[in-house]
């Protein structure tokens, strides 16, 4: 088993064949409640959208526009995911329902994803485990340290609540982490459902 910065791995070759270690987890904005759900469209050049549920907000990050408000208030959104025809589908905590709207998302089930390949992305504690077609364990993505929300003292690794495949050429695995949304280059796309181009 080998560690960088931002991979634990514990299969070398399988590793290598699925992400750069020259490569490192990016932050790309901070400073959230709590953030899940993330989701990528292809539509309108490709973007992202995620919930920042205690404060009852979606974003939307895309590399020409950055971060925006997407829609407010939500409901308290959690889950995220896109159907076959291209809409948006989402858990509201608050409203005890899932909603489908008429507009963008992207993805498969909460916290776990798949690449083409069939490799399997899941989010943890100790954050993204990538599992291969046998299910023994590849390696780890991990986040940089931060503060903990619930104790500022404490200095670990933040939380991956969430993760899916995007960008423009749908291989850059984007993370929802406590109060921070992160990405990383790979070298796989992830194999979704109902994309658009």
């Amino acid at each position: 088993m080998s560690a960088t910065s931002s991979f634990v791995v514990v299969d070398d070759k399988e590793f290598d064949r699925i992400i750069d270690r020259t490569v490192s987890v990016e932050k790309i904005s901070g400073g959230f409640g709590f953030v899940e759900g993330p989701s990528w469209t292809d539509q309108h050049g490709g973007f992202l959208v995620f919930s920042d549920i205690p404060r009852n907000r979606m974003h939307r990050w895309s590399p020409k526009t950055g971060l925006t408000t997407f829609r407010e208030p939500t409901s308290n959104t959690n889950g995220n995911t896109r159907d076959f025809e291209g809409h948006l589908i989402s858990c509201e905590h608050t409203g005890r329902r899932v909603a489908r709207f008429c507009e963008i998302g992207n993805g498969v089930p909460d916290g776990i994803r798949c690449d083409v390949d069939g490799r399997v992305w899941s989010s943890a504690g100790d954050g993204v485990h990538i599992f291969g077609t046998d299910g023994h364990l590849i390696g780890r993505i991990v986040t940089p340290s931060a503060p903990s929300r619930h104790d500022p003292s404490v200095i670990a690794p933040e939380t991956v609540a969430n993760l899916c495949f995007g960008g423009i050429d749908g291989n850059r695995l984007f993370m929802t982490a406590c109060t921070s949304l992160y990405s990383v280059a790979v070298r796989v796309r992830g194999a979704t459902q109902g994309r658009t181009g």
